[in-house]
């Protein structure tokens, strides 16, 4: 039975998975931390089934691609807008937000949860900025577009048709045929559609096996 090794995307910890892993008892469960709230946790197994979740999936191949399987979640392949992936984001709304950041981190973290779904979001106090801003600033160049194409693991993209952070079009950009899509889901599937998301990784366990 293949590991799962999680990662979490901007502005969350290690516990963003803590729902999800709690229906995968029967499973070895390991989940990293990018260090946006204290010591960093970046170990890269091998011999794993890699589990992302939005900028993570990004963070993930551009630091390891023999994977023994993906599942991507409210993720994409490449953020900003460019003129061979038009269904981007305006690096514009980027560049803005990574301004406002440097003044205002609170303000920007919680429009920015608020609009992912989070219904109650309050900015930790050990919330570590500069690690935060380093990650808005590596989603204006991130591109793992080609990486993920040219994977010859198992792979699947859970996405939201209501994803705010993540429209649908711009997933369908990134995963085409990978997709399986949540009606009425927002940007923050694993926090709110824990058993679907832990369902999906069973079946594409089940699946790859």
């Amino acid at each position: 039975m293949a590991d799962l090794v999680f990662v979490h995307g901007w502005g969350f910890d290690k516990s963003f998975w803590q729902d999800v892993i709690a229906h995968l008892e029967d499973f070895t469960c390991h989940s990293l931390d990018l260090g946006f709230y204290g010591k960093p946790d970046m170990r890269l197994p091998t011999e794993a089934v890699y589990v992302t979740h939005s900028m993570g999936l990004c963070w993930l191949l551009d630091r390891k691609t023999d994977l023994k399987g993906l599942v991507s979640v409210n993720g994409f392949t490449k953020f900003c807008a460019a003129d061979d992936f038009v269904e981007g984001v305006n690096p514009r709304v980027l560049k803005r937000m990574i301004r406002q950041f440097t003044k205002t981190p609170e303000t920007v973290w919680s429009d920015f949860m608020k609009n992912s779904g989070l219904t109650s979001a309050v900015f930790a106090a050990e919330a570590d900025v500069q690690a935060m801003a380093d990650g808005l600033a590596y989603l204006e160049t991130c591109d793992v577009h080609n990486l993920y194409s040219n994977l010859t693991c198992p792979k699947r993209a859970l996405v939201g048709d209501a994803d705010l952070i993540v429209p649908k079009k711009m997933s369908e950009a990134s995963f085409a045929r990978d997709l399986i899509c949540y009606k009425g889901g927002n940007h923050l599937l694993p926090l709110y559609q824990p058993k679907w998301v832990a369902d999906q990784l069973r079946d594409f366990l089940d699946q790859t096996s």
